[in-house]
Protein backbone atom coordinates (compact mmCIF):
# COMPACT_ATOMS: atom_id res chain seq x y z
CA UNK A 1 0.00 0.00 0.00
CA UNK A 2 2.83 2.39 0.81
CA UNK A 3 4.28 1.81 -2.67
CA UNK A 4 0.93 2.44 -4.35
CA UNK A 5 0.28 5.63 -2.39
CA UNK A 6 3.67 7.29 -1.86
CA UNK A 7 2.04 10.61 -0.90
CA UNK A 8 0.25 8.93 2.04
CA UNK A 9 1.99 7.90 5.25
CA UNK A 10 1.13 4.25 5.97
CA UNK A 11 1.41 2.76 9.45
CA UNK A 12 1.35 -0.75 10.89
CA UNK A 13 0.17 -1.83 14.31
CA UNK A 14 0.62 -4.99 16.32
CA UNK A 15 -1.89 -7.82 15.98
CA UNK A 16 -3.36 -6.80 19.35
CA UNK A 17 -4.47 -3.50 17.82
CA UNK A 18 -6.27 -4.89 14.79
CA UNK A 19 -9.73 -4.07 13.43
CA UNK A 20 -11.49 -6.10 16.11
CA UNK A 21 -9.79 -4.02 18.81
CA UNK A 22 -10.93 -0.87 17.02
CA UNK A 23 -14.49 -2.19 17.07
CA UNK A 24 -14.18 -2.92 20.78
CA UNK A 25 -13.00 0.65 21.36
CA UNK A 26 -16.26 1.87 19.79
CA UNK A 27 -17.99 0.19 22.72
CA UNK A 28 -15.44 1.18 25.38
CA UNK A 29 -13.47 4.29 24.44
CA UNK A 30 -11.41 4.08 27.64
CA UNK A 31 -9.44 1.14 26.17
CA UNK A 32 -5.99 2.17 24.96
CA UNK A 33 -3.96 0.38 22.29
CA UNK A 34 -0.72 -1.35 23.28
CA UNK A 35 2.49 -0.27 21.61
CA UNK A 36 3.06 2.38 18.99
CA UNK A 37 2.34 2.60 15.29
CA UNK A 38 5.27 2.12 12.93
CA UNK A 39 5.69 3.96 9.63
CA UNK A 40 5.99 1.64 6.62
CA UNK A 41 8.58 2.47 3.97
CA UNK A 42 7.33 2.08 0.39
CA UNK A 43 8.53 -1.00 -1.50
CA UNK A 44 11.59 0.01 -3.48
CA UNK A 45 11.11 -2.55 -6.27
CA UNK A 46 9.51 -2.24 -9.69
CA UNK A 47 5.80 -3.05 -9.66
CA UNK A 48 5.31 -2.54 -13.41
CA UNK A 49 5.83 -6.22 -14.35
CA UNK A 50 3.35 -7.26 -11.65
CA UNK A 51 0.84 -4.72 -12.99
CA UNK A 52 1.28 -6.02 -16.54
CA UNK A 53 0.80 -9.67 -15.51
CA UNK A 54 -2.25 -8.75 -13.42
CA UNK A 55 -3.91 -6.89 -16.29
CA UNK A 56 -3.09 -9.66 -18.77
CA UNK A 57 -4.69 -12.24 -16.48
CA UNK A 58 -7.71 -10.00 -15.93
CA UNK A 59 -8.26 -9.69 -19.68
CA UNK A 60 -7.98 -13.47 -20.03
CA UNK A 61 -10.77 -14.21 -17.54
CA UNK A 62 -13.03 -11.24 -18.32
Amino acid sequence: LAALRPETTVYTATAHNDVSFGALRLIDSSLRPQGALKVVAPFDGDLESYRTRWRTELERVA
